[in-house]
């Protein structure tokens, strides 16, 4: 009987003793490890020779941007991270509950319209998975900026929440583009998006227009690789978990391609669009998978809600972000500045959790 009163003792003391509060302090993004401090402004875009696919009635397609860069060092007020509507529509899709008001609370590293640094910077266009705002690829802009890019993440007006500049929040339509079962249609209109931001942010005068590359989490990254398939100004593009729809629509890409797979879905064999597409891709390619990972850890997605809750996937979500942030800046390295990145080469001691799953 000893043992049970013993056990009921222990009982006894983890009940009485205290328990972890709730985290009353915003989450932070990790700061960008490149050369540069970073500015960065938000802006909308307008394409006024085409009607919105998923409202007609409401006039020419709308993008909103935010464009980040190498900056003059300076005292400026670090930008909102998402705005708190936005924080409230999105965070009402993650996969635990969150406080919304302290995602809003979130800042960036980024200065508010600081002055660019004197330079002609790479240009890279990212774009966030399906019904996900641009801001939850932030650390990644961030890092890249802070490496020698000029970066631009981009909201796809009615495929997520998105505040505009007059106010109003535009939620996800339905039922299409939100209640849509193929979504083809959707990674179609962002190719024209992704080459309309290219048209405009190429020809700052602080953007080199001869090195291009595009990237995107989830539906993000099919349309990124779609758009350098047709595209010839797309020098190199990376998918980060994104299903391909349509695997022939990237058949005869022969420019470099980077292809980043979470690590439940490579282990399970969850998508064959992956291996349907990959031979059919003629350029310098890499096909990596990160162990312990799942379909939002190459976003801010888990690293907010492992701050705020405890919870992520078996992968620390700052690890993973580590991880994505050194490989996709690296593929740029390599293929936009020309400057070899051995870790590109093959498996290694600093990155266990890669696989090389694929190379060419």
């Amino acid at each position: 009987m000893r043992w049970i009163r013993m056990l009921l003792c222990a009982l006894v003391l983890l009940c009485l003793a205290p328990q972890a509060s709730a985290r009353t302090s915003p989450p932070t993004l990790p700061p960008p490890q490149g050369a540069f401090p970073v500015g960065e402004v938000s802006f909308p875009l307008v394409d006024p020779d085409r009607t919105d696919p998923w409202h007609p009635a409401g006039g020419p397609r709308t993008l909103m941007t935010t464009l980040r860069y190498p900056a003059v060092d300076g005292r400026g007020e670090q930008a909102e991270y998402m705005h708190p509507e936005v924080a409230r529509q999105s965070t009402a899709n993650w996969l635990v509950d969150v406080p919304p008001e302290q995602v809003a609370a979130t800042r960036t590293h980024g200065e508010q319209a600081a002055v660019p640094r004197t330079g002609r910077w790479p240009l890279v266009v990212l774009s966030p998975g399906f019904s996900l705002p641009r801001a939850t690829v932030s650390s990644l802009a961030e890092h890249l900026a802070g490496s020698g890019y000029a970066v631009a993440t981009v909201d796809h007006l009615h495929e997520a929440p998105i505040a505009l500049p007059d106010g109003r929040v535009v939620p996800c339509a339905r039922p299409v583009p939100c209640g849509l079962h193929d979504l083809q249609p959707v990674v179609e209109s962002r190719v024209l998006d992704l080459g309309f931001v290219v048209d405009h942010l190429s020809a700052l005068p602080f953007v080199d227009g001869e090195r291009i590359g595009v990237a995107g989490h989830s539906i993000g990254g099919a349309s990124a690789l779609t758009l350098q398939r047709r595209d010839p100004r797309i020098d190199a593009a990376a998918n980060l978990d994104g299903t391909l729809y349509r695997p022939e629509s990237v058949a005869g890409l022969d420019r470099p391609a980077l292809l980043l797979r979470n690590g439940e879905a490579w282990e399970g064999d969850q998508d064959p669009t992956w291996g349907q597409a990959w031979p059919g891709i003629h350029g310098w390619k890499r096909w990596l998978a990160v162990r312990g990972t799942d379909h939002s850890s190459f976003t801010d997605i888990w690293l907010i809600i492992d701050q705020l809750t405890g919870q992520g996937p078996p992968l620390d979500p700052a690890r993973a972000i580590d991880v994505t942030r050194t490989f996709l800046a690296a593929f740029f390295d390599q293929h936009l500045k020309h400057e070899p990145r051995p870790v590109l080469d093959g498996p290694s001691a600093q990155f266990p959790e890669v696989v090389f799953v694929g190379t060419g």
